[in-house]
């Protein structure tokens, strides 16, 4: 018996110590506290995942010794099971934080921090198939990748298709299609050292290797990417319903440590934790499995992605997860602030609704000048919050289900999104002088053009068709509420 490794995993199989990160077939990660904040990370392999979970160990040391992973605690075989157990990686991991991605210097501080990393491993002979943004995280001192199973120990340095199947596999997992291909390109030359036609070759090879990454599902069995924030909420609130050792992702699929706010066909509404002030800390749309296409929560966090790259500021991602069979979820921070809609009928000062109208159409601009759509852009789904600014407001525009970008014609649905936003400000506070403040904002012209006022004419037209609708769903369900209540 490994004495050392044992002081490290007695207990977690069990659930007496730790909590299970994630389970696959005959292999299991666990968390375990260490002191402190951080947080160590056991895997555990049985069966035919022994070899898998030696290699890795013998992987993660050498990566280790070169400064490209976390140190290796303990390792070894330990009952009827091989374990590694290596320190915490950090927080800052690529494909959660996805960090300096609204910010151009940050994003570039970002990605040349990446490559010089898989500089360091392709010139050292090791390729790394597995090179993902869930498996870099981002350090002080550099970069580290995690989960080094399958790293290939070359006899010399890494050949160039090697480097750009990996590249390739960093590029396709990071979700970034709006990097500008000249921020790509420097990625691909500073992690490589090619330049002239060699630097042309690389750039076919990785196109090509990220086509055939993208004609592959998107749906994975028990994945769960989440923040440390969401889940250290997950288990207090798992711990203090009594439910015992965590299990994630499989327990997140669960109603008992969530509060279902809503329950719609398409999806249901849930919270996670309470702050300080009572409010929650996260939100939860949980969606059925869908056989085909990729998961509900890939594309909302698609379209969060692409909203974030255009400068649009909306809600946080701060976890999901997807299984084929139990179906997928996606959960955002909680915004400070309450929706706008809500705010106007509190009431605000002459000034302050002045300078929501600005702020609400430069977004409503933004959002027309990049070509997205937002196909549920009522008040309520922007949410505002009082900065220490005089007469300012930190908005955000949250629910992405529907968002994307705008099909063909897309002036429908500008002013759609404008429709919306119109018909569900109240009224009063709201005014027709607000209106135009706003279409001044909106068209960056001191006084309405004949483009604006068509453009106005548009959308009172569809604020008309959307209040037309409502009323006649209202009459709809008054009338199903009349029958059920007859004997």
């Amino acid at each position: 018996m490994n004495d050392g490794l044992a002081r490290w995993v007695d207990g977690l199989a069990a659930g007496r110590t730790g909590w299970l990160a994630q389970r696959k077939r005959e292999r299991e990660v666990f968390g375990i506290p260490a002191q402190g904040p951080e947080t160590h990370w056991a895997k555990r392999g049985w069966g035919s995942k022994r070899r898998e979970i030696r290699c890795e160990a013998a992987n993660a040391r050498v990566l280790a010794e070169m400064g490209l992973g976390p140190p290796v605690v303990a390792a070894g075989a330990h009952g009827d099971s091989e374990w590694i157990v290596t320190e915490d990686a950090g927080t800052e991991c690529l494909a959660v934080s996805r960090g300096g991605i609204t910010d151009t210097k940050a994003r570039r501080r970002v990605l040349a921090v990446v490559a010089a990393a898989a500089r360091r491993l392709h010139d050292a002979g090791l390729a790394f198939p597995d090179l993902t943004a869930r498996h870099t995280f981002l350090r002080a001192d550099g970069a580290w990748f995690i989960d080094p199973a399958r790293l290939e120990r070359l006899r010399g340095p890494a050949p160039v298709a090697l480097r750009a199947r990996d590249l390739a596999a960093l590029l396709a997992s990071l979700n970034w299609p709006a990097i500008p291909r000249p921020e790509r390109v420097r990625l691909l030359r500073d992690a490589t050292g090619e330049t002239g036609d060699g630097l042309c070759r690389l750039c076919t090879l990785v196109a090509e290797r990220i086509s055939v990454l993208a004609s592959r599902t998107r749906w994975r069995h028990a994945h769960l990417d989440a923040t440390v924030r969401f889940q250290e909420a997950f288990t207090l609130a798992r711990f203090a319903a009594g439910a015992g050792s965590v299990s994630m992702p499989d327990d997140v699929f669960e109603r008992g440590t969530m509060r279902v706010v809503r329950t719609l066909s398409d999806r249901e509404n849930r919270t996670l934790g309470t702050g300080p002030d009572g409010r929650p800390l996260f939100f939860v749309k949980a969606f059925p499995p869908t056989r085909r296409g990729e998961s509900p929560a890939m594309a909302e966090i698609a379209a969060i992605d692409r909203f974030q790259r255009a400068g649009i500021p909306v809600n946080r991602v701060a976890a999901y997860a997807e299984d084929v069979d139990r179906g997928s979820f996606v959960a955002v921070v909680a915004c400070d602030g309450e929706p706008l809609d809500d705010l106007l009928r509190r009431g605000v000062t002459p000034e302050e609704r002045r300078a929501l109208a600005v702020q609400s159409a430069r977004i409503w601009r933004r959002m027309r000048d990049c070509g997205l759509r937002h196909r549920d852009a009522y008040p309520c789904h922007l949410f505002a919050a009082r900065t220490d600014t005089s007469n300012r407001f930190e908005l955000r525009l949250i629910d992405l289900t529907r968002a994307g970008l705008a099909t063909w014609p897309k002036r429908r649905w500008f002013v759609k999104d404008a429709a919306a936003l119109w018909h569900g400000c109240p009224k009063p506070p709201v005014t027709r002088t607000d209106a135009v403040r706003w279409l001044r904002e909106y068209f960056r012209v001191p006084k309405l053009t004949a483009e604006a006022k068509r453009f106005a004419r548009a959308v009172s037209a569809k604020e008309a068709s959307i209040a037309a609708r409502q009323e006649r769903k209202a009459r709809k369900a008054c009338a199903d509420g009349t029958q059920a209540a007859q004997p």
